[in-house]
């Protein structure tokens, strides 16, 4: 009986209920009170679905009121975003562009973000962003442009989405062009273009060549010329 009753009669189970459950109750609390903010990230502090203006640089520990107060983790690493923008060229080609952008969110403008935002900032923001860039930069260059003058190009995007990203607080680090597709009729044409300026520097090589081999044909016949004569004399 010694173990189910203490001395005073009281069941030990009960007692031991009474130790345990509230032992555990501050350890579920001092767990659910402390957050670590992940390395390359900041945390957003809400408190009653409200985001504060305090944001927790990465490290810790941080200690928060539990079930009143939360802690996002937002990361503000480069990202990476592919994407494919349809266009026309300033001369009415159409054109399709393969865009890459590396870019990252504003490290002291987090809270700003994820109030506006949420973390939902790559479809509501930075795909629409690439997609207008790079239809206003690519109308502004031939379909030949596009191709010879590719680095002006990528800059012209980067600068439009480097500005239009701004007002977000998301910092473009770097903008490529992975490709240029034509229509199919364009391609033709250019690669025809390409064929016949292939030729053309053939044909003015080998003119060229012919002009040199002449000349020196010329130049070797005066000297056997010039070699008898002295031989005569």
């Amino acid at each position: 009986m010694s173990l189910i009753f203490t001395a005073d009669g009281e069941p030990r189970i009960g007692r031991i209920i009474t130790i345990i459950v509230p032992l555990v109750a501050i350890i579920i609390l001092t767990f659910a009170s402390v957050r670590i903010v992940e390395s390359g990230h900041r945390g957003v502090v809400i408190t009653l679905g409200k985001v504060e203006s305090t944001i927790l640089g990465e490290g810790g520990p941080y200690i928060i009121t539990p079930f009143i107060q939360d802690i996002i983790q937002v990361s503000v690493q480069i990202q990476k975003e592919d994407a494919e923008a349809s266009a026309a060229s300033h001369d009415l080609q159409d054109v399709t562009t393969h865009v890459t952008l590396n870019y990252h969110l504003d490290a002291g403008k987090v809270n700003i973000i994820y109030q506006t935002l949420r973390l939902d900032f790559n479809d509501r923001v930075i795909k629409p962003s690439i997609q207008e860039a790079v239809k206003a930069s690519t109308a502004q260059f031939t379909a030949e442009d596009l191709i010879q003058r590719r680095e002006s190009v990528k800059a012209l995007i980067e600068a439009t989405l480097a500005e239009s990203l701004g007002k977000n607080n998301i910092i473009v680090d770097r903008v490529s062009i992975t490709e240029f597709k034509f229509s199919e009729v364009f391609s033709r044409a250019i690669e025809s273009k390409q064929e016949a300026e292939q030729l053309a520097l053939k044909a003015t090589n080998d003119l060229r060549r012919i002009e040199i081999e002449a000349q020196q044909t010329i130049v070797r016949a005066s000297a056997n010329a010039n070699a008898t004569l002295l031989q005569a004399r």
